[in-house]
């Protein structure tokens, strides 16, 4: 679980130096427990969506305004 896993995800990052990194990001699925993991192991650091996910929240929202089957929609 998250408890397990944070902490062992900051050790390999801090093995693989991320720490001295020039330009630090974090990438996630946009579950709100991955994000709670980088605000407590990667503070301060820019969190991104990944496309797939983002896609699918949009094509989600496309759905609802102009109807699943719409050409809107589609585009």
């Amino acid at each position: 679980g998250p408890a397990t896993f944070g902490p062992r995800l900051w050790a390999e990052a801090v093995q693989r130096g991320f720490p001295e990194a020039g330009d630090r990001g974090a990438l996630g699925g946009g579950a709100p427990w991955i994000w709670d993991l980088v605000g407590e192991h990667f503070s301060g650091r820019r969190q991104m969506g990944e496309w797939v996910h983002a896609k699918e929240h949009l094509s989600n929202a496309g759905g609802q305004l102009y109807g699943e089957g719409s050409v809107v929609r589609a585009a």
